[in-house]
């Protein structure tokens, strides 16, 4: 996310994770990540796997929210109800 103060933000917290949002701020979270070309490192329920992709378009379809993503060179898609966490991809 940007430098910028935001109003929902307090300076020098960290960014929010999707897993502690209402389903509109994992939304914001996702579009965010779009929007701002930032990877993601996400988990699946059901897993304690991650694995980093980069957000390319949220669809809605039949009133169920999808997530395109690129991972491994390839284009997948993922309900987003079957995404357990996920946070901006920081490199260390």
């Amino acid at each position: 996310m940007s430098d910028e103060m935001h109003a929902d933000r307090i300076e020098g917290m960290p960014e929010p994770v999707y897993s502690e949002l209402d389903r509109c701020g994992e939304v914001d979270v996702l579009e965010a990540a779009i929007t701002l070309k930032r990877k993601l490192k996400m988990v699946l329920k059901g897993s304690d796997e991650h694995f980093i992709v980069m957000p390319i378009d949220l669809e809605t379809r039949d009133g169920t929210e999808f997530l395109h993503y690129e991972a491994d060179l390839e284009r997948r898609s993922v309900d987003i109800n079957t995404i357990a966490t996920v946070e901006v991809f920081e490199v260390e």
